[in-house]
């Protein structure tokens, strides 16, 4: 059973369930694994196996309101984390809008829930779509700075 549902007009946000596991893994497409620098689908289960245990993060599943169907995910971790803000989306949905709509959905329950007054992201330099969605989304950009994959934009997000 789903406990949060946060809908939007083209996605809805649901917390991260058990349930969700194998279809997240199904979506997370080979394209999405080398843009987030993951190995494999079996390190990521682990990883979100994991995320659930600790129970420590807002991690946020994204699905098309019309299908239901899991299309990406945004993470939001504690400040104090390199970079707070891990999101994805399914490279069938790029372009859609959807991610715009997630991300408006997730900050505002985030900024709602938490006494936080920021969101921290960072981008690899060579990632253009991610960094211009972010943009779109009212992330400006803070610097830039070595990552464990070259170098990569440093962004934040205000509440307002």
């Amino acid at each position: 059973m789903k406990k949060q549902k946060i809908s939007g007009k083209s996605v809805a946000l649901y917390q991260l369930e058990d349930e969700h596991i194998k279809p997240y893994l199904k979506l997370f497409s080979p394209t999405v694994q080398e843009l987030l620098h993951v190995k494999d689908s079996a390190s990521e289960e682990r990883y979100l196996r994991g995320t659930l245990q600790e129970n420590n993060v807002h991690f946020y599943v994204v699905s098309d309101s019309s299908t239901d169907l899991i299309i990406g995910s945004i993470e939001i971790r504690k400040p104090g984390y390199r970079s707070q803000l891990y999101c994805w989306l399914h490279e069938q949905f790029w372009g859609t809008g959807k991610f715009y709509e997630a991300m408006q959905l997730a900050s505002q329950d985030y900024f709602q829930k938490t006494d936080e007054r920021s969101i921290a992201a960072r981008v690899d330099i060579d990632n253009k779509r991610s960094y211009y969605a972010l943009k779109k989304v009212g992330f400006i950009e803070a610097g830039k700075a070595a990552g464990p994959h070259g170098l990569q934009y440093e962004m934040v997000l205000i509440k307002k």
